[in-house]
Formats: C-alpha cells, sequence, structure tokens
C-alpha cells in the first residue's frame, strides 16, 4: 500500500549543480610537472601537467570540483505505480518534473526536517563523490612515465629528421657549387 495518494504535495530533496576551482593537486598551480629521469646522471624535464588541461586546452593550474547543494522541491503526486524490484514490491511516484521517484525520496510537508538532512546527505554523497572521480585519472593506462617516454621518442625522432634533412640540403650546396 502506498503512503501518499495521488494529488497529495510532498516534499522532494534534490540537488543543485555548481562548481569551485581548486588549485591543481598535482602541479599545484605550476601548470607543469618536474621528472627527474633515471638515467643515472639524474636528468630532469618538465612536462605539461595532465590534470589541469582539459582536452587539448593547456595546463591551466586550477581544476573544477563539481557541487552540490542541497533543495527541497514540493511536488504534487500525479501517479502512484507499484513495482516488483528484487521480489520486494516498492512503489513510485511521478508528478511535477518527477518520474518514478521512490517513496524513501519523498516526505510529508510537516517532515521538514527529515527532508532537508535527506537533501543534505544526498548533496554531500554526490559531492564527495564527484572529488574522488576528479583525482582519478581518465586513462589509466597511460601514466607519466608513458607521457615522457612519448614525447623523447617524439624529440629523437625529430633531431633525425632534422639531421636527415640538413644533410639532403648541403649534398645540395655542394652539388650547386661544383656546377658553378
Amino acid at each position: 500500500m502506498s503512503k501518499y495518494k495521488i494529488g497529495q504535495i510532498v516534499y522532494r530533496p534534490e540537488m543543485r549543480h555548481g562548481e569551485t576551482h581548486v588549485t591543481c593537486p598535482d602541479c599545484f598551480g605550476k601548470k607543469f610537472l618536474t621528472v627527474t629521469l633515471g638515467d643515472g646522471v639524474g636528468s630532469i624535464v618538465t612536462i605539461d601537467c595532465g590534470t589541469c588541461s582539459v582536452g587539448y586546452d593547456p595546463p591551466s593550474g586550477i581544476i573544477r570540483l563539481p557541487t552540490y547543494t542541497a533543495e527541497l522541491t514540493t511536488v504534487r503526486i500525479d501517479s502512484v505505480i507499484t513495482k516488483l524490484v528484487n521480489e520486494q514490491e516498492i512503489c513510485l511516484y511521478s508528478g511535477d518534473s518527477m518520474y518514478e521517484t521512490p517513496e524513501s525520496d519523498l516526505f510529508l510537508i510537516e517532515e521538514i526536517q527529515a527532508a532537508t538532512e535527506r537533501a543534505d546527505a544526498l548533496a554531500k554523497e554526490h559531492t564527495e563523490e564527484e572529488a574522488k572521480r576528479m583525482l582519478r585519472k581518465e586513462k589509466d593506462t597511460r601514466t607519466w612515465a608513458w607521457n615522457i617516454c612519448y614525447h623523447r621518442r617524439q624529440i629523437k625522432e625529430a633531431e633525425r629528421q632534422l639531421a636527415y634533412h640538413r644533410a639532403k640540403l648541403e649534398a645540395a650546396a655542394v652539388h650547386r657549387k661544383e656546377k658553378e
């Protein structure tokens, strides 16, 4: 049997999305990382920080952290649906911009304290989860070591290409002088 009736006005705890900016936890706002290579002589290189760069944009020194704030919305129940979930009957409510909301996320108007606590808990839970997600690597297979190796390999290839093309120009210059 459902706790709420069609036409009844209840509180629904919600969260509003926002964001805050914090200093990058990897580069501390410097926009680059300093890496000591394991070549035995302590060579040091710097690389762009991958944590505070978004897509093709260069590092900014800050990261955006999503935040959530608690909010209570009053809604009028338009329909009540009973479903069997994990061999348990649950009531789902719909109405005023909500779709199949479980009974545990609705509160009587008199239960404002409980509704506020639930909204605060939801906002806190989502904010903490977003903070954890932001600090995880998007691509676990790409480490900072991979980044360094890749760019060093590209530098060596560019130097090899440069030497090749300089030699071609020098050969052409020598050949041109012989004809004069």
